[in-house]
């Protein structure tokens, strides 16, 4: 299969076009095989920032959350729940709300610790 450099080297006209048209539709077709094949699941950690961090500085006791990433989402316990609220998240059954009642002791509150986690 021609490369694209290939492709500049071909005379203007029909010829050069019909084969840019090849190399597009052999890319795409390409692109299509992989794009079925390559599933990624999301992997999502989260971690309660407690204790002394790498820098030495007492951390915060907020929530960071990874997602396919070294860098993280962290926010407060009380911004989590604003959050999942906003999205109509299930009390009994959200993953994030069950992570926050299970670390709510190691967990920073600004107004005291809610009672319906």
């Amino acid at each position: 299969m021609a490369t694209l450099q290939d492709l500049t080297k071909l005379p203007n006209g029909q010829d050069k076009l019909a084969a840019i048209m090849e190399r597009l539709a052999a890319l795409e077709a390409e692109n299509a095989k992989l794009r079925a094949t390559h599933t990624r699941a999301a992997s999502v950690t989260m971690r309660v920032n407690d204790g002394v961090g790498k820098d030495g500085k007492q951390q915060s006791g907020g929530i960071s959350v990874f997602v396919n990433s070294p860098m993280p989402a962290t926010m407060y316990a009380s911004q989590w729940l604003l959050f999942l609220d906003h999205l109509g998240t299930d009390k009994a059954t959200c993953p994030m709300r069950q992570f926050i009642r299970d670390n709510a002791d190691r967990l920073a509150w600004k107004k005291g610790k809610p009672t319906d986690l």
